[in-house]
């Protein structure tokens, strides 16, 4: 007794001793009915287990990697094209690899007409076999998904196989990923390095989220490292700094704009090392009275210089002084009546670059006399007084602490 559906004809009267199981001979003993009807019960039950229950038809994998064995009930004799097959294969593939079904001999499986690669079967994945003829094709999809075009509502997702693309708000997306909001579209043809593109209408935003206490941040790797540079905001100091070579370069905070590390290259071959870079603020420059902030080689440091609409500052004294530094390539004018005397610091005290040049105006009429402080070396062959009322003389620094002297003086 067989009971097998699958040794059933289509043709009716071929029936009649089709089945050993199953009698429906013309002239049949009454007492055979029973036994034929619950024989067909039983190949029905087994068809429905073996096809459209194809759940009931799983068997378990007993084979190895590569080498997959199952044993299906009720147990098929041979091999026949359409035959489908489930198990929970219990090993990874690791290449091509084959399946034995109830012993009748390996087959080769294939997937999409070729043979299998590694990981085309996973480790608990549910495969599904349907036999061709030849070897055992899988339809199943155990470790990935491919798809053809998809849309779901264009205005939020398409995804454009041929091409690799998906657009969100675009069914004609023009690279990888394509967001858009726009009506009007963009004018430019991205080339293809372009990754995404994010079109709007007037204006677009990509936002980039961190935490009240954390950090924003947009990043530059290359093959060798994740991360070379970046953009990012430290939304706990409220700061935006740049980065390369994963070395902070810039900050601009509350404070300002801070140059970390590195030089500021002005008028691309001019390069400001960052030392001499300091911050400004209302007190460091006067601007009312146009004072110019330059940087002294020599001096290794900063200094501001007078400027009257770029020409020389005129600055009014009335009584004895001691120059400054802000006094330096300037014109300082004597207003006083009576004789005053001004004297040149020595370098230890005010350090004046070499070649500052101080004018000396004596508008009052009172005769300015220029006197030498400690370690001063003033060289002044005709004198280092002015001469008269209106007269105007110079000096000049020329060493460490020597000055010259010269114009209208008298002894």
């Amino acid at each position: 007794m067989t009971n097998n559906i699958k040794d059933w004809s289509t043709t009716p009267a071929s029936n009649d001793i089709a089945d050993a199981g199953i009698n429906w001979q013309e002239g049949m003993a009454p007492s055979s009915v029973n036994n034929s009807a619950r024989g067909m019960m039983s190949a029905i039950k087994s068809w429905w287990d073996e096809s459209l229950g194809g759940i009931s038809a799983y068997a378990a994998d007993t084979g190895e990697a590569d080498v997959y064995a199952i044993a299906p009930a009720p147990t098929i004799t041979a091999y026949a094209t359409g035959q489908a097959f489930h198990f929970f294969a219990a090993n990874a593939n690791t290449g091509v690899s084959t399946v034995n079904v109830n012993a009748l001999g390996p087959k080769a499986v294939q997937k999409n007409g070729a043979a299998l690669v590694s990981g085309d079967i996973v480790a608990g994945g549910l495969v599904q076999l349907v036999y061709d003829g030849t070897q055992f094709q899988m339809p199943s999809i155990t470790s990935g998904l491919t798809l053809m075009d998809l849309t779901v509502d264009v205005d939020t997702l398409y995804v454009d196989s041929t091409n690799d693309r998906v657009g969100v708000g675009t069914a004609n997306p023009d690279c990888k990923l394509h967001v858009k909001s726009a009506t009007n579209g963009h004018v430019w043809s991205p080339n293809g390095a372009t990754f995404a593109l994010f079109e709007g209408a007037v204006n677009s935003y990509v936002g980039i989220v961190g935490g009240n206490a954390g950090l924003a941040s947009l990043n530059f790797g290359d093959t060798a490292a994740e991360i070379r540079g970046s953009v990012k905001y430290n939304n706990n100091g409220d700061a935006l700094t740049l980065v390369t070579a994963l070395v902070d370069r810039v900050i601009i905070g509350s404070g300002g704009l801070d140059i970390v590390t590195g030089a500021l290259k002005i008028a691309g071959n001019t390069t400001l090392p960052v030392n001499q870079l300091i911050t400004i603020s209302a007190n460091d420059l006067d601007h009312t009275a146009d004072e110019l902030l330059i940087w002294d080689d020599s001096a290794s440091a900063h200094r501001k210089i007078g400027l009257d609409d770029f020409g020389i500052k005129v600055v009014a004294q009335t009584s004895a002084k001691t120059f400054a530094l802000a006094d330096a390539n300037t014109m300082q004018e004597s207003t006083s009546a009576a004789a005053v005397i001004w004297t040149v610091p020595p370098n230890s005290a005010v350090n004046f670059s070499i070649g500052t040049v101080i004018q000396v105006f004596q508008s009052g009429a009172g005769q300015v006399t220029i006197a030498p402080g400690a370690a001063v070396l003033l060289r002044a062959p005709n004198g280092l007084k002015t001469s008269q009322q209106y007269a105007v003389m110079c000096i000049v620094k020329v060493a460490s602490d020597t000055w010259v002297a010269y114009g209208d003086v008298a002894v």
